[in-house]
């Protein structure tokens, strides 16, 4: 494919793996870069021989790369992205965006400003499913009135809760229902980390709208959403 743009990979982990396998058929990706763990580099001259790796700075001053792939921890998001922004680049964020409201306003005013692509990778969005729901929704006329999240898998204990698994229960609400909304944490069980199963309330000017129940200590692997409507519809997504 001619003149497709050139981009980096920022964080190889295994979600930064997949992020550089599908950029690759679409863009092309001209430098990536990593903490420098012995397996990840590994893993690259097995898999990507001729693919530099370069420190963050020198991918930076790279004028030919127009855009960067940010795959860090989610503390890290906002400081790379604000790097790159200020050095012409549009970015590809990992959920979340930023890990507070000022990080990620700063950072949508920035890309504003500059008139720079700032694009979070929220998956659940653009799954099939979800786009089926909204267009049902509007065909009979219906509005949702409560939102219902069930998700049980094992890990990712090194990523706070609310960052690597609670944010996409609440990009679905607030796409959803396209209201303010503010989250009251009901139960919080100390696992391996601090909060490994979780309940949170959601809510809109203090009526609760939904919940989400999270379970990361679970041998079993299944999500569900359950969406209640104004009528008599209920839509249930299954894994």
């Amino acid at each position: 494919m001619p003149n497709r743009p050139k981009i980096a990979i920022i964080g190889l982990g295994r979600w930064g793996k997949k992020l550089l396998a599908e950029f690759s058929k679409q863009t092309e990706v001209v430098a990536v870069c990593h903490q420098g763990s012995a397996e990840t580099s590994t893993w690259l001259a097995i898999n990507y021989p001729q693919l530099p790796i370069l420190p963050l700075p020198d991918i930076l001053k790279q004028r030919a790369i127009i855009a960067m792939v940010i795959a860090t921890p989610p503390s890290t998001h906002h400081q790379i992205a604000v790097q790159a922004l200020k050095n012409d680049k549009d970015v590809w964020v990992e959920k979340p965006v930023g890990v507070s409201v000022k990080e990620t306003i700063e950072l949508a005013e920035l890309a504003n400003r500059d008139q720079k692509i700032m694009f979070t990778g929220y998956t659940y969005l653009y799954h099939p499913a979800w786009k089926e729901i909204k267009r049902l929704l509007i065909k009979h006329h219906e509005k949702p009135v409560w939102i219902d999240y069930s998700w049980h898998k094992w890990g990712s204990f090194d990523t706070p809760i609310e960052d690597n698994l609670l944010c996409h229960d609440l990009a679905l609400t607030q796409d959803l229902f396209q209201v303010p909304l503010e989250n009251n944490r009901l139960i919080a069980q100390v696992g391996i980390s601090t909060n490994d199963i979780t309940i949170t309330s959601l809510q809109h000017k203090g009526k609760i709208i939904g919940s989400s129940y999270i379970n990361r200590l679970s041998v079993d692997k299944s999500k569900e959403v359950t969406i209640k409507c104004t009528g008599d519809l209920i839509f249930i997504w299954k894994n």
